[in-house]
């Protein structure tokens, strides 16, 4: 155990943590069997941890040993968080979200309809969001009147399967 120099010692599980106790400044040069504290380096097994001071504006200078080990470049994100040892930092990722007009939703609503009766569904979503089908720019060669009905697209599909199914047992036969 290190002897209070200045430090008050907290055991939690194998790792030791330091924390400077009141009336002490500067980094004292205290001796333990299991790690060292030397000026503003704190070595335990592989790690080191250095100290660092939090700027005017609030920036903390991350070591660069740690910068280089977890990879950290300029521009990083992370989330602080509030923990009951201290401050826990850690990687957040930035998705940019995409936020889409009701137009532009429309028009998705048209352009994906593969069936008349998927176009008339389409049409009804947009009359709902309070928009006119028809005055909705899309694919010109999405229109109902060039779409297959329902019953003729499941007439396409089973062609489509039917035809997989025979080049499937050719190649069996083959191999």
């Amino acid at each position: 155990m290190i002897r209070d120099a200045g430090f008050k010692t907290i055991q939690r599980n194998t790792l030791y943590v330091l924390e400077l106790t009141e009336g002490t400044r500067g980094s004292l040069p205290v001796r333990s069997g299991s790690f060292t504290l030397k000026s503003d380096i704190l070595n335990i097994g592989n790690s080191a941890m250095e100290t660092s001071r939090v700027g005017k504006r609030g920036t903390l200078v991350i070591p660069v040993k740690l910068r280089q080990r977890f990879n950290v470049k300029e521009g990083d994100l992370f989330f602080a968080e509030e923990h009951e040892d201290g401050i826990l930092l850690r990687p957040a990722v930035a998705v940019p979200v995409e936020i889409y007009t009701p137009e532009r939703k429309a028009e998705f609503f048209l352009n994906n309809a593969v069936t008349k009766e998927d176009y008339d569904a389409a049409c009804e979503d947009i009359r709902a969001m309070g928009l006119d089908p028809a005055k909705i720019p899309h694919t010109e060669d999405v229109s109902r009147d060039a779409l297959p009905s329902n019953v003729e697209m499941d007439k396409r599909w089973e062609a489509i399967r039917k035809k997989l199914s025979k080049r499937a047992l050719i190649s069996k036969r083959h191999a």
